[in-house]
This record gives C-alpha cells, structure tokens and sequence, in this order.
C-alpha cells in the first residue's frame, strides 16, 4: 500500500437521483504520485462519475445518494467544497465546450489562475507556456467561439494546465484533435508525469495508453480489471467485451496466440517473419478501386474567410459522385469544418460556388437545400434544440414540407437506424453525448438528403458504438447514398472511406482513392498525418488492409 497515495477511494458507490442503477458501486482505486494512469471503459460504465469523485463534483453538484471516501493527496475531502478543489485537482471535462465562457483566449486561460490567486507575472508567464505548447500562440486576443472544435479542446487543456494543480484528470481529451496534436499531448502528459505531477486519462483511444503506468477498466460502475499496458492492452478479449478496442498490433498478435504489442509496425512485420507468417498467396494485389455514379457536387474556385482580408479557404476545386465513401482529414484549423459549412449552405463563399445535383446551393431555398445535402455538426449541440427526441426528428421535416401522415413513420424508422428505437419521448439533454449525435443524424436521415455529410460522426462514442454508427452509414453508402465525413481517426478513414481527401491551410493536398491514398507517405507528412499502424504493417508485406481483422485473415504460416 501507498503511504500517501495522491488519489484514494475506499468503497465509493453513487447512484445519481431518480436514477434506480448505481453509476459507481463499491469501488476501491489507489493512485500513486506522480504516475501516469489510463482508465478505459463503454459509454455509461462509469468513467466520468468516477472522476467527478476526485474533486467533489459527486455529490456536491450532482446530487444522489453516495457512499465510501475519497482522500486527494492524503486529505479526506467528504468537507470539501467544489471550488476550494481546483487548486489540488484540474479537470477538462469530456464536454470541453460547456467549461469555456470567457471572451478571449487570453483571458480564458487566465480564469482560474486568477481564482486561485496566483501572482500576475506568473499567470503571464503560465499562459504564454501553456498556449504555445498548445499550439495557440498568437490566438490570444481571438474569440473563443471563433475556434475550430480541436483548437477548444486544445484551449481547455491549456487553461487546466497554466493552473499547476498536481493532480489533473483529462476526460476525453484528444477527441477533436488531428493524431499529431493527440500524439503530442499524450508526449506532454508523460513528461508531466515525469516532473512528478498526477496524470488521470480517461478515453476511448488505447493506443494513447501504451506508455502509462496503470491501466484501469471500468465497467458497470465497478473496476474490472487493472494492471500494467502490457498486461490490460493485450487482454483483446476482455477489452472488446467491454467496449473497448485493442491497439490494432495488439490485436494481431493476440489472434495468433501472443500477448504482446509491438513497438512499431517494422517490429511487427519482423516478428511475423520470424513466426514463419506470411501473405496468403495472390492477396497482394486484392484490392480492387471502386467505381461510381455520376457527378452529384462540384465546387469551383471556392474563396473564404472569417475576418476581412484573412483568407481561409484558398479557391478550392472539388467533384464529388453519386455513392462515394469520402473522408475528410487534416490537422486541426485546416479549414475542413469551413469547407463542409459551405456545401450545405451555411456560409457564404467570397467567391466561386456549389453545386448539388446541378442547383447552387446557395440559391436553393432552405427546404431544398435539406433535401440536397443532410450536415451534422461537430457538437451535435449546435443543431439540438427540442424537449424529446421525436420532437427533434419532426422539427426538420415539417419544415421541408414532409405530409403529416408520413412523418410519424420517417421519425421512427430514423431513430430506429440510428440506435435510439424506444427513447421518442426523452429529452436529448438528459443523454450522453454519443447519444445527442445519433439524434443529429437521425434527424438529417429523416429528410433523406442526397448527400450526408458528417463532422466527426464519432467524437464521444466507445468501440461498439462507433462501429454501429460507421455501419450504419456504410449501409447507406450501399444504397446508392452519397456520404462524406470528417474524421481525425486515421483508423475510421482506411476501414470505411473509398476516398480520401486531405487538407492543410485552407488548401487540398491530397485526393485520391483510399488505397493510394495511404500509400502516399510524402503527403500525409506534409498534413502531420501517418497511415494507421495496421495499414503500415499491411504495406510492408505487400498488401493493402483496412482493418487488424483483414489482415488476420489473409496471414497464413508456413510449415
């Protein structure tokens, strides 16, 4: 046993009100000083409620009956009260948004600094650190709400961080970032932890796990199992079952009966090779580039910018056709979000024009326009505004002039695709996040749009759902749909998309059919962008794969 552990829960149980299950039941967690620790888990199995723990959230904010104690760098903090923790525990919330209010970057990241007292020249100096290794030097005097989501997560991050609390809890804090900032984050977390602050990492990624100490997985509000990464990451069957989804070497190996992660995909392929693994014969040349219909969207000389004389989008050229797949990457703030707000008539270009099915966009009266092009927001909260789920569906086709006798069945076959069968009559702002952006989609798949086009359709959801979600607009693509997607997950891009287009500045690098697209070293690097470790192993035996599941089938042993 620690002698002074930095966090200690003994027996801590809560069931939130007018809730009948328990979100924490019974639950015993000791973490040491200074380490760097993992906890992992479905949606709903209790991630968040465990953090909120750490610095009297639960139960001082969110009422319920709780039980057991919590001791936060030896001190019991049952007598505690929400604001005097800040100064001990820093949190961005899963929901980074909702802890953003202030006017500018500047004196966002100064707001708890200046609660806590700490002297002006080092606020000075902690801002200026934390937004440079942030990647906002020089947004400082900028609007909060004028960021792209990334650089939101990134600003809430940095306001945490300038604090200095020794403790700090990250719930979901890389889900609206491009891979190199996530990467970058999780480098910064480690040397943290190396100068002897307390790291809590909550998320859905856990190959952003590989290098903590301790790993707990959460599930049904208990702690189901702990150890180190080598020993929980490579438990693929367990993690799976609980909603998890193993790091993709990891999941290889484990298929073949080792329990081992591989430091690299080059570590992979040697040890493959030394195992007598090959390709089976005539894979090599499998994939196959796929062909589609006609034109449906082209987009001309395309200009835009949010302030006067700062271009944002660069006369951007684009064809997209009836019943493509097509993922859009690129690093935070590199106009991806701006591009996708112009094809459904959001924002007003400069100049140059859209066009959907042979009509400009911006000319289409706005009932038309739903009908053209179906976008769901990066928040889902920006397009969510109605008391029940049914409500919200009935909003968007009553306005597109759907007859009232046939709303009722499009409402419910949506929401039935989507997942959401059974919770018509519930208030979107009672549900989780992921469930908030199901109701998103349902509501633009109602009105049976030409093309569907998604902004991060997988921020906030755990391995089943996205999956369920990535299914469920992969069916659509099946069925002659035209859908396109935002996705700063490498690993969503290669299993799903067809087609792959990535951005930099305002400006398309890269646009090319997903195969190839992977291949291109040259251009990823330009965007800070790197195939997935599962693609990369794939390539270097000589064979495209989207997925560990593609490539364990084709893998055969010689001898």
């Amino acid at each position: 046993m620690i002698s002074n552990p930095a966090i200690q829960l003994k027996g801590v149980s809560f069931t939130y009100r007018r809730n009948e299950d328990s979100s924490l039941s019974n639950v015993d967690l000791v973490v040491e000083p200074g380490s760097f620790v993992g906890i992992v888990g479905a949606n709903g199995a209790g991630k968040s409620s465990l953090a909120f723990t750490f610095n009297r959230i639960i139960p001082s904010f969110h009422k319920g009956a709780f039980s057991g104690t919590v001791k936060i760098l030896g001190a019991d903090i049952s007598t505690a009260r929400v604001s005097e923790m800040p100064a001990k525990v820093g949190m961005v919330f899963q929901d980074f948004e909702a802890q953003i209010f202030s006017t500018s970057v500047r004196r966002e990241v100064a707001f708890i600094m200046e609660n806590l007292g700490i002297p002006p020249v080092m606020m000075r100096q902690n801002a200026s650190k934390w937004l440079m290794e942030m990647g906002l030097a020089g947004f400082e005097d900028r609007d909060p709400s004028s960021l792209s989501g990334g650089q939101k997560q990134r600003l809430a991050l940095a306001s945490v961080l300038a604090a200095g609390a020794p403790i700090l809890v990250l719930d979901e804090p890389t889900t609206d970032l491009d891979p190199v900032s996530a990467a970058g984050l999780i480098r910064c977390l480690s040397e943290l932890s190396g100068h002897g602050r307390t790291l809590i990492l909550i998320t859905h990624d856990a190959e952003s796990l590989i290098g903590a100490d301790q790993i707990h997985v959460v599930d049904h509000g208990n702690i189901a199992m702990s150890g180190s990464p080598q020993h929980v990451l490579t438990s693929c069957n367990s993690l799976q079952r609980r909603g998890v989804k193993p790091p993709q070497l990891a999941q290889v190996f484990y298929s073949l009966g080792v329990r081992e992660i591989p430091a690299g995909s080059q570590d992979a392929a040697r040890a493959l090779a030394k195992m007598g693994y090959s390709v089976k014969s005539g894979e090599t040349q499998r994939t196959k580039i796929a062909t589609h219909g006609k034109e449906i969207l082209t987009i001309e000389g395309l200009r835009f910018g949010y302030l006067s004389g700062v271009e944002v989008l660069h006369g951007l050229d684009l064809s997209i056709n009836e019943g493509e797949f097509v993922a859009i990457l690129g690093q935070n703030g590199s106009g991806k979000t701006t591009l996708v707000n112009h094809l459904a008539g959001v924002l007003k270009p400069w100049s140059g024009k859209v066009t959907v099915a042979g009509e400009p966009i911006r000319k289409a009266p706005p009932a038309r326009r739903a009908s053209l092009v179906g976008l769901v927001f990066q928040n889902p909260d920006h397009q969510i505004f109605c008391a029940s789920c049914l409500e919200e569906v009935v909003f968007g086709l009553r306005n597109i002039g759907v007859p009232g006798q046939e709303i009722e069945r499009k409402c419910l076959a949506s929401l039935e695709l989507v997942g959401l069968a059974g919770k018509e009559n519930t208030d979107p702002f009672t549900m989780t996040k992921g469930e908030r952006k199901k109701l998103a989609v349902a509501s633009m798949l109602a009105c049976e749009p030409r093309i569907l086009v998604l902004d991060e359709p997988t921020t906030g959801l755990d391995a089943r759902e996205q999956e369920s979600m990535m299914d469920m607009v992969s069916s659509l693509v099946e069925r002659g749909h035209t859908v396109l997607f935002i996705t700063h997950s490498m690993d969503l891009a290669a299993r799903y998309a067809n087609r792959i287009i990535v951005m930099s500045k305002g400006r398309i690098l890269l646009d090319d059919d997903v195969n190839r697209a992977f291949f291109n070293d040259e251009a990823l690097a330009k965007a800070d962008l790197a195939a997935p470790p599962i693609v990369q192993l794939g390539r270097l035996m000589g064979v495209f794969v989207r997925s560990p599941e593609e490539f364990i089938h084709i893998l055969e042993r010689r001898g």
